[in-house]
C-alpha cells in the first residue's frame, strides 16, 4: 500500500509552487497597465513577457536604437525624425513600431498623420493627404523618450477633422 505522504511529495511541491505562480500572475495583471509589480518575477521565466517600467532606460540608449534603426551616425535629442533624419512614409511607420515594442509603449493614441507622410508621391491624387490636413508635429528622441519612460504615446494633439473618405 502506497503512502500518500511520503509517495507524492514530489507531485504536492509541484501544486503548491503552480499554485504560487498562479497567484503572482493574478497579481500582476490585477495592477492593470502598471506591469511593473512583475519586476520582481522576471526571474521566473513566463513571467518575462509582460510590460516592465521603462524609467531606467537612458537616453544614449534611445540615441543608439534609433542611430541602428534609421542608420545615421549622429541622431540628436531634438532631431526631427522625419524632416532631419529622413524617416517617412512606412519607414517611419515601422520605426513606430519596433519603439513600442522594444520599450513596451502603449500606442493607442498615436496619430501617424501630425508626424509623417504616408509612402508614395503627394501629387498623384486628387484628393488631400491626411497629413497634409494637419500640422506637422515633430517626433524627436526627446519625446519618444519621455513617453517611453511613461510606457505610453501621451501627446495632446490639436482638434482636428478628417474627411471620412478618400
Amino acid at each position: 500500500m502506497k503512502n500518500f505522504a511520503t509517495d507524492y511529495t514530489d507531485f504536492i511541491i509541484f501544486m503548491i509552487l503552480n499554485g504560487c505562480c498562479l497567484l503572482v500572475a493574478f497579481w500582476c495583471l490585477a495592477s492593470y497597465k502598471n506591469y511593473s509589480n512583475c519586476n520582481l518575477f522576471l526571474g521566473i521565466g513566463i513571467f518575462g513577457r509582460f510590460k516592465t517600467s521603462n524609467q531606467y532606460i537612458k537616453m544614449e540608449e534611445l540615441l543608439a536604437f534609433l542611430k541602428d534603426e534609421i542608420g545615421f551616425d549622429e541622431v540628436f535629442e531634438d532631431s526631427d525624425i522625419e524632416r532631419d533624419l529622413g524617416s517617412t512614409g512606412d519607414d517611419f511607420s515601422e520605426l513606430m513600431e519596433k519603439y513600442a515594442l522594444r520599450y513596451n509603449v502603449d500606442m493607442d493614441s498615436y496619430l501617424w498623420y501630425f508626424h509623417h507622410a504616408e509612402e508614395g508621391l503627394s501629387g498623384m491624387s486628387f484628393f488631400s493627404r491626411p497629413n497634409e490636413l494637419v500640422k506637422h508635429i515633430p517626433v524627436t528622441p526627446r519625446l519618444l523618450y519621455a513617453f517611453a519612460q511613461k510606457g505610453k504615446w501621451d501627446l495632446a494633439y490639436p482638434e482636428h477633422e478628417l474627411p471620412k473618405t478618400k
